[in-house]
C-alpha cells in the first residue's frame, strides 16, 4: 500500500506534538518521557521523510547521496528545534533548513570548480568554491528561494573586508567579467597565483562564516 503524504495541517500538528513532547521531557527527564519522545522522533522521521527526499533526490546521482539524506534528517530536526508556529507553516520552515543543508553538503563533496554566475543557470551541479549551490528553479517557490540565496550571498560579500571582497568579486564574475582565468584575476589584483589562492581561501572561509551567522541569527 502506497504511503499517503501528510498535508500542511497534519505536518503542523506533527510539529506541534513534537514540541509538546520535547518541552515535557525538558521539564521532567524521566524514562517514560524519554521513551515517548524517542518513539515520536522515529515517527516524525518516517512521516516527514518526503520533505528530505524532495530535495535529496535531485542529487541521487551524487556519490555521497546517502550522506545528503542524513544531512536532510539532521536539518529536519534542527528545524523542529527552532520552529515557532507563529512564523508560519512548518513545511515552509523546514524546507529552508533542509534545502540549505543538503545543497551545502553536496558542494562540500565536490571536485569541480564552476563560476558562480554560471552555476545559477545550471541544474544541480557540484560547486566546490562557493558555500551555496544555485539550482535551476522548477517551481515558483524555488525561483523565490534562489533569489533569496543570491541576495544572501551579495549581502555577505558586502560585509567582507575590502581585500577579501575584491578577490571574490573578481574571481566569481561579480565585476561583469565572465570565464576569467586565474592569470587575469592576478593581474587585476596585482598579486601572484600563490597569493591569490591563499587570499581566496581565506575570503571563502570568511564568507561562509558570515552566511552561517546570518542564517542562525
Amino acid at each position: 500500500m502506497k504511503k499517503t503524504l501528510p498535508d500542511l495541517k497534519e505536518i503542523n500538528q506533527i510539529a506541534a506534538k513534537f514540541i509538546k513532547l520535547r518541552n515535557k521531557l525538558d521539564k521532567s527527564d524521566i524514562e517514560e518521557n524519554r521513551r515517548a519522545f524517542a518513539d515520536y522522533k522515529n515517527y516524525v522521521a518516517n512521516r516527514l521523510s518526503h520533505l528530505i527526499t524532495m530535495k535529496s533526490n535531485r542529487y541521487r546521482n551524487f556519490q555521497n547521496h546517502p550522506d545528503l539524506v542524513q544531512e536532510g534528517f539532521e536539518a529536519l530536526f534542527l528545524a523542529l528545534k527552532t520552529y515557532n508556529p507563529k512564523r508560519g507553516d512548518f513545511a515552509w520552515w523546514a524546507h529552508k533548513y533542509i534545502n540549505t543543508r543538503i545543497a551545502r553538503a553536496a558542494n562540500a563533496h565536490s571536485t569541480v570548480r564552476y563560476p558562480i554566475k554560471k552555476a545559477r543557470e545550471m541544474k544541480p551541479y557540484k560547486v566546490k568554491k562557493m558555500p551555496l549551490i544555485f539550482d535551476t528553479a522548477e517551481t515558483a517557490f524555488e525561483t523565490c528561494e534562489n533569489k533569496e540565496y543570491s541576495v544572501l550571498i551579495k549581502d555577505a560579500i558586502n560585509k567582507l573586508d575590502e581585500k577579501y571582497k575584491e578577490a571574490i568579486l573578481w574571481a566569481y564574475g561579480f565585476k561583469g567579467n565572465t570565464n576569467v582565468s586565474t592569470a587575469f584575476v592576478c593581474r587585476q589584483l596585482g598579486m601572484t597565483r600563490q597569493a591569490l589562492t591563499k587570499l581566496l581561501k581565506n575570503a571563502e572561509n570568511k564568507l561562509r562564516e558570515i552566511i552561517l551567522c546570518d542564517e542562525t541569527a
